[in-house]
């Protein structure tokens, strides 16, 4: 899920992903300002390929 949210007078955009393992649930969150969301995607998405649940 992709969202924006305002705090204080920052603009932000989350990227959120869950997932499931047995009886336990994993978040992964992403967020960074509107502005730098896109710079950042790249890397975010290699970390969140790299996730792996043991």
């Amino acid at each position: 899920m992709i969202y924006t949210v305002k705090d204080g007078d920052n603009n932000l955009k989350n990227l959120r992903i869950w997932t499931l393992k047995g009886d336990k649930a994993y978040v992964i969150i992403y967020t960074a300002a509107i502005d730098d969301y896109d710079k950042f995607v790249p890397i975010t998405e290699k970390l969140i390929q790299s996730f792996q649940i043991d």
